[in-house]
Protein backbone atom coordinates (compact mmCIF):
# COMPACT_ATOMS: atom_id res chain seq x y z
CA UNK A 1 0.00 0.00 0.00
CA UNK A 2 2.38 2.70 0.81
CA UNK A 3 4.57 1.79 -2.51
CA UNK A 4 1.27 2.41 -4.31
CA UNK A 5 1.03 6.14 -2.19
CA UNK A 6 4.47 6.79 -3.19
CA UNK A 7 3.73 5.91 -7.14
CA UNK A 8 0.72 8.04 -6.92
CA UNK A 9 2.26 11.10 -5.78
CA UNK A 10 5.27 10.39 -8.20
CA UNK A 11 2.52 10.32 -10.87
CA UNK A 12 3.01 7.12 -11.91
CA UNK A 13 -1.25 6.06 -11.62
CA UNK A 14 -0.23 2.65 -13.56
CA UNK A 15 2.72 1.69 -10.67
CA UNK A 16 -0.11 3.08 -7.69
CA UNK A 17 -2.83 0.86 -9.40
CA UNK A 18 -0.40 -2.12 -9.87
CA UNK A 19 0.52 -1.75 -6.06
CA UNK A 20 -2.73 -1.11 -4.55
CA UNK A 21 -3.88 -4.22 -6.44
CA UNK A 22 -0.74 -6.11 -4.73
CA UNK A 23 -1.81 -4.72 -1.59
CA UNK A 24 -5.61 -5.94 -2.19
CA UNK A 25 -4.16 -9.39 -3.57
CA UNK A 26 -2.38 -10.14 0.25
CA UNK A 27 -5.23 -8.73 2.18
CA UNK A 28 -8.31 -8.60 0.38
CA UNK A 29 -10.12 -6.86 3.19
CA UNK A 30 -7.80 -3.62 2.63
CA UNK A 31 -10.22 -0.83 2.25
CA UNK A 32 -7.66 1.61 1.89
CA UNK A 33 -6.37 -0.03 -0.87
CA UNK A 34 -9.69 -0.43 -3.01
CA UNK A 35 -10.86 3.51 -2.39
CA UNK A 36 -7.36 4.60 -3.22
CA UNK A 37 -7.84 2.95 -6.56
CA UNK A 38 -11.45 4.52 -6.72
CA UNK A 39 -9.47 7.75 -6.14
CA UNK A 40 -7.21 7.26 -9.10
CA UNK A 41 -10.11 5.31 -11.50
CA UNK A 42 -12.04 8.52 -10.99
CA UNK A 43 -8.98 10.93 -11.74
CA UNK A 44 -8.73 9.40 -14.74
CA UNK A 45 -11.98 9.16 -15.99
CA UNK A 46 -12.47 5.51 -15.50
CA UNK A 47 -16.18 5.85 -13.87
CA UNK A 48 -17.43 2.71 -13.43
CA UNK A 49 -14.52 1.27 -12.57
CA UNK A 50 -13.93 4.09 -9.46
CA UNK A 51 -17.75 3.35 -8.48
CA UNK A 52 -16.56 -0.32 -8.09
CA UNK A 53 -13.50 0.15 -6.18
CA UNK A 54 -15.25 2.38 -3.86
CA UNK A 55 -18.05 -0.21 -3.64
CA UNK A 56 -15.76 -2.91 -2.81
CA UNK A 57 -14.36 -0.78 0.19
CA UNK A 58 -17.29 -0.29 1.10
CA UNK A 59 -18.14 -4.24 1.59
CA UNK A 60 -15.10 -5.09 3.09
CA UNK A 61 -15.27 -2.06 5.56
CA UNK A 62 -18.14 -0.44 5.79
CA UNK A 63 -17.09 1.72 8.70
CA UNK A 64 -14.59 3.67 5.97
CA UNK A 65 -15.78 7.32 5.14
CA UNK A 66 -13.68 7.94 2.28
CA UNK A 67 -15.07 5.74 -0.17
CA UNK A 68 -18.25 7.46 0.20
CA UNK A 69 -16.87 10.84 -0.50
CA UNK A 70 -15.58 9.83 -3.70
CA UNK A 71 -19.10 8.13 -4.71
CA UNK A 72 -20.71 11.68 -3.87
CA UNK A 73 -18.24 13.10 -6.45
CA UNK A 74 -19.14 10.88 -9.36
CA UNK A 75 -22.98 11.90 -7.61
CA UNK A 76 -21.85 15.43 -8.05
CA UNK A 77 -20.61 15.37 -11.69
CA UNK A 78 -23.82 13.29 -12.83
CA UNK A 79 -25.82 15.98 -10.84
CA UNK A 80 -27.23 13.14 -8.50
CA UNK A 81 -27.71 15.61 -6.19
CA UNK A 82 -29.97 13.89 -3.40
CA UNK A 83 -27.68 9.98 -3.88
CA UNK A 84 -24.55 12.69 -3.16
CA UNK A 85 -25.98 14.35 -0.27
CA UNK A 86 -26.91 10.49 1.12
CA UNK A 87 -23.47 9.11 0.26
CA UNK A 88 -22.37 12.61 2.14
CA UNK A 89 -24.26 12.04 5.29
CA UNK A 90 -23.26 8.43 5.79
CA UNK A 91 -19.27 9.83 5.19
CA UNK A 92 -20.15 12.54 8.09
CA UNK A 93 -21.78 9.89 10.33
CA UNK A 94 -18.94 7.74 9.40
CA UNK A 95 -16.22 10.37 10.56
CA UNK A 96 -17.58 13.64 11.67
CA UNK A 97 -13.89 15.36 11.15
CA UNK A 98 -13.28 15.05 7.45
CA UNK A 99 -13.58 18.40 6.31
CA UNK A 100 -13.85 17.54 2.55
CA UNK A 101 -17.21 15.75 3.37
CA UNK A 102 -18.96 18.91 5.32
CA UNK A 103 -17.03 21.02 2.39
CA UNK A 104 -18.70 18.57 -0.51
CA UNK A 105 -22.36 19.07 1.51
CA UNK A 106 -22.09 22.65 1.17
CA UNK A 107 -20.87 22.75 -2.39
CA UNK A 108 -24.63 20.29 -2.82
CA UNK A 109 -26.18 22.35 -1.17
CA UNK A 110 -25.41 25.29 -2.71
CA UNK A 111 -26.15 23.95 -5.98
CA UNK A 112 -29.72 23.36 -4.42
CA UNK A 113 -30.01 26.71 -3.30
CA UNK A 114 -30.39 25.40 0.35
CA UNK A 115 -28.11 28.33 1.55
CA UNK A 116 -28.49 27.89 5.07
CA UNK A 117 -28.22 24.40 4.90
CA UNK A 118 -24.51 25.71 3.21
CA UNK A 119 -23.39 28.11 5.52
CA UNK A 120 -23.71 25.33 7.80
CA UNK A 121 -21.68 22.54 6.30
CA UNK A 122 -19.21 25.11 5.15
CA UNK A 123 -19.03 26.40 8.81
CA UNK A 124 -18.01 22.74 9.83
CA UNK A 125 -15.88 22.54 7.22
CA UNK A 126 -13.77 25.28 8.62
CA UNK A 127 -14.03 24.72 12.26
CA UNK A 128 -12.36 21.79 11.01
CA UNK A 129 -9.86 22.88 8.40
CA UNK A 130 -10.18 27.17 8.77
CA UNK A 131 -7.63 27.24 5.96
CA UNK A 132 -9.23 25.02 3.18
CA UNK A 133 -10.27 28.06 0.78
CA UNK A 134 -12.83 25.21 -0.91
CA UNK A 135 -14.99 26.12 2.37
CA UNK A 136 -14.35 29.62 2.59
CA UNK A 137 -15.36 29.47 -1.27
CA UNK A 138 -18.68 27.32 -0.27
CA UNK A 139 -19.71 29.90 2.70
CA UNK A 140 -19.06 32.63 0.20
CA UNK A 141 -21.46 31.42 -2.40
CA UNK A 142 -23.86 30.68 0.68
CA UNK A 143 -23.34 33.89 2.02
CA UNK A 144 -24.65 36.07 -1.15
CA UNK A 145 -27.22 33.31 -1.86
CA UNK A 146 -28.09 34.19 -5.43
CA UNK A 147 -27.99 37.77 -4.56
CA UNK A 148 -30.34 38.00 -1.45
CA UNK A 149 -27.82 37.06 1.48
CA UNK A 150 -24.80 39.44 2.60
CA UNK A 151 -22.56 40.60 0.37
CA UNK A 152 -20.50 41.81 2.65
CA UNK A 153 -19.96 38.57 4.31
CA UNK A 154 -19.97 36.38 1.19
CA UNK A 155 -16.86 38.61 -0.03
CA UNK A 156 -15.05 38.08 3.13
CA UNK A 157 -15.52 34.73 3.23
CA UNK A 158 -14.32 34.81 -0.25
CA UNK A 159 -11.04 36.99 0.78
CA UNK A 160 -10.36 34.29 2.80
CA UNK A 161 -10.55 31.44 0.13
CA UNK A 162 -8.06 33.53 -1.69
CA UNK A 163 -5.12 32.58 0.71
CA UNK A 164 -5.08 28.95 -0.31
CA UNK A 165 -3.70 29.11 -3.90
CA UNK A 166 -5.48 26.29 -4.97
CA UNK A 167 -8.90 28.36 -4.67
CA UNK A 168 -7.88 31.74 -5.68
CA UNK A 169 -8.86 32.19 -9.35
CA UNK A 170 -11.87 30.82 -8.50
CA UNK A 171 -11.96 33.01 -5.21
CA UNK A 172 -11.78 35.81 -7.46
CA UNK A 173 -14.23 35.02 -9.71
CA UNK A 174 -16.89 34.44 -7.52
CA UNK A 175 -15.64 38.17 -5.94
CA UNK A 176 -15.99 39.66 -9.48
CA UNK A 177 -19.29 37.84 -9.76
CA UNK A 178 -20.92 39.63 -6.53
CA UNK A 179 -19.10 43.07 -7.77
CA UNK A 180 -20.36 42.92 -11.36
CA UNK A 181 -23.40 41.02 -11.87
CA UNK A 182 -24.05 42.83 -14.98
CA UNK A 183 -21.25 40.89 -16.57
CA UNK A 184 -23.12 37.55 -15.77
CA UNK A 185 -26.74 38.14 -15.92
CA UNK A 186 -26.90 36.17 -19.44
CA UNK A 187 -24.13 33.69 -19.12
CA UNK A 188 -25.45 31.62 -16.46
CA UNK A 189 -21.95 30.92 -14.88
Amino acid sequence: YGLGIAKRTDGDDTGALAAFQKSIDINPGYAKAYCAMGDIYYKTNQISKAQSSCQQAIQVDGSYAKPYITLATINIDRKEYDQALMNLELATALDRKDSKAWYKIAQVQNIQGNCDEAKRAARKSLDLSDKFGGAWVELGIAEYCGGSGNKTAALNALDNARSDRAWKTFAEHEMDKIRNPHRYEDQGN
